[in-house]
């Protein structure tokens, strides 16, 4: 697989998606949020969302990824530059950690281009690196 280094406007966008993840961090008996993402659309505004687990019925559940793209998609956009996803354990900690997309994000993501994934805190790859053969319409 092909890697190379964040840039320093990727890692603002990293730290974009630890800011989501920070203000939505969130454990209640009903739902729970510890990721956060942000992504980098095609004209270059940026997205962010995080994630709502339902304890109760995790189908019901929407990944953060997700939750950045439809705000994206609401705004008109369709094209993704760079993704970004990070997990927050615990506020308390502080640590956290940059999060490749699930297989359902993955592919939700090729709908929308073959961008740049972060994956790692220093290293992003092209979405076709990590999802080579996608689901395609005939």
């Amino acid at each position: 697989m092909k890697t190379q280094k964040l840039s320093k406007s990727e890692n603002e966008i990293v730290k974009i998606a630890l800011g989501a993840v920070m203000l939505n961090r969130v454990d209640t008996k009903a739902i729970s949020s510890s990721v956060g993402c942000a992504l980098l659309a095609g004209s270059g505004r940026i997205y962010a969302g995080a994630n709502i687990k339902n304890l109760s019925s995790s189908p019901t559940s929407i990944c953060a990824e997700t939750a950045a793209i439809a705000s994206m998609f609401a705004a008109g956009e369709r094209r993704i530059k760079f993704i970004a996803a990070v997990h927050m354990p615990d506020r308390k900690s502080g640590k956290w950690e940059v999060l490749q997309p699930c297989g359902a994000c993955r592919h939700i993501i090729g709908e929308f281009g073959n961008p740049w994934i972060a994956i790692s805190k220093a290293k992003k790859a092209r979405l076709a690196d990590l999802y080579p053969l996608p689901v395609r319409k005939k």
